[in-house]
């Protein structure tokens, strides 16, 4: 979407990737990798369907490999 900022964080150990939706309307993005682990999110429910991920209007999201 392109109201959507996304970027990925790493070490040798761990990856996560940060999802933000910056507009007024739910956004649906596909995750690089299955069955990710929701670490943190803004605020609301977060719907993760194996690589399909819906973010809610203005919410922000950590998920780890």
């Amino acid at each position: 979407s392109e109201n959507v900022i996304a970027y990925k964080r790493y070490t040798e150990d761990e990856e996560i990737i940060c999802l933000f939706n910056l507009g007024g309307m739910p956004a649906e993005e596909i995750l690089p990798y299955e069955d990710g682990i929701l670490i943190w999110k803004s605020s609301g429910s977060v719907q993760i369907d194996q690589t399909h991920l819906t973010l809610q209007p203005y919410q922000a999201v950590m998920i780890k490999k």
